[in-house]
C-alpha cells in the first residue's frame, strides 16, 4: 500500500506548506490549495476506515483538522461570494452597493481574524499521527483487498448520488450531491494509484466538471441568501433602493438554475459506476 502511503505523505505536505504559507498572508490561491489538500485527507480518511476493518476511525483522525477546515471554509466562502458579486455588478456605479460591499468586507474581515487565530493553534503534527496510526494496519493488507473495499466505498458514493440526483428543488440535498460528487473524485484518485493499470481517466473528468458546475451554482445560492437577508433587514429603511437588488437577484436566480440543470444533466449521463 505504497501507494496510498504517499498520497497521504502528499496531502500532508499541501496542507503542511498552505498552512505555514497563510500565516504570512491569506493569499486566495493559498487557501484554496489547504482547503483542497484537506479534503483530499477527509476523502483518504474515509478510504482507510472500511480498509482498517476497525481500526482506523475516520471521524476521530479527522476531528483535529475539522476546526481548521471550517475556519479556511468560512472565509474562501466570502471571497467567492465576494468575487461573485462583483462579477454580476461590474457595471454598477460604486455607490449603487456600497452598504452590501461594506458588509461583506467587515464579515471578510472578521473571518480572517479567526482564521488567523486556528492557524496559530493548528498543529501539523496531528496528521502525522494519523498517518503512524494508517501504517499500522496498511503493511498488514493487500493492495487488492485494499481496492476492493475502495471500490465498495466508491459504489456507495455513487448509490448516494442517484439517489440525491431527483431532489433538484431541495437545496440541502443538491449540496449533499456536490459533496458526494467531489468525494467519488477523490476516490477514483486514489483507486488510480492503488490500479495504475486501469483506465480511471474518463470518470474524474466527468464527475469533477459536474462537480464545478454544482459548486457554481452553490456559491449564487449563498450569494442569493446573502441578498435576501440584507434586503430583508433594509425593509423599512428610509431613502434605500432595493431595485438594483432585486435585478441583481433575479440574474442569480436564473443563472444558478442554468447551472444547477447542467450538473444534473453531466451526471445524469454518467454510468455511475466502474467497469
Amino acid at each position: 500500500m505504497i501507494a496510498i502511503i504517499n498520497y497521504f505523505e502528499e496531502q500532508m505536505e499541501i496542507i503542511e506548506t498552505n498552512s505555514e504559507a497563510a500565516k504570512s498572508g491569506l493569499d486566495v490561491d493559498v487557501l484554496h490549495d489547504l482547503r483542497v489538500g484537506i479534503k483530499r485527507l477527509k476523502a483518504l480518511y474515509q478510504v482507510l476506515d472500511p480498509i482498517s476493518e476497525g481500526r482506523f476511525d475516520s471521524k476521530t483522525n479527522f476531528a483535529d483538522v475539522h476546526f481548521l477546515f471550517k475556519e479556511v471554509g468560512k472565509l474562501r466562502e466570502i471571497q467567492v461570494l465576494k468575487a461573485l458579486f462583483a462579477f454580476f455588478a461590474k457595471d454598477a456605479a460604486a455607490e449603487t452597493y456600497i452598504e452590501f460591499n461594506n458588509l461583506i468586507a467587515a464579515r471578510e474581515k472578521l473571518a480572517t481574524d479567526e482564521l488567523n487565530m486556528a492557524l496559530q493553534q493548528f498543529d501539523n503534527k496531528i496528521i502525522g499521527k494519523s498517518l503512524e496510526a494508517a501504517n499500522a494496519f496498511l503493511v498488514d493488507i493487500s493492495n487488492e483487498d485494499a481496492t476492493k473495499l475502495t471500490k465498495k466505498l466508491l459504489k456507495k458514493r455513487f448509490k448516494q448520488i442517484g439517489e440525491l440526483l431527483p431532489n433538484k428543488q431541495d437545496e440541502a440535498l443538491m449540496h449533499d450531491l456536490r459533496t458526494r460528487v467531489k468525494q467519488s473524485c477523490y476516490i477514483i484518485e486514489m483507486l488510480a494509484l492503488m490500479q495504475p493499470e486501469k483506465e480511471f481517466t474518463k470518470h474524474p473528468k466527468r464527475l469533477k466538471l459536474a462537480a464545478e458546475l454544482l459548486g457554481q451554482w452553490h456559491d449564487h445560492v449563498v450569494l442569493v441568501v446573502e441578498l435576501t437577508d440584507f434586503l430583508v433587514e433594509k425593509t423599512d429603511a428610509e431613502d434605500f433602493d432595493a431595485e438594483p437588488y432585486t435585478d441583481l437577484l433575479s440574474l442569480l436566480r436564473a443563472d444558478a438554475k442554468k447551472l444547477l440543470k447542467e450538473g444534473r444533466k453531466l451526471l445524469k449521463a454518467h454510468p455511475l459506476k466502474l467497469s
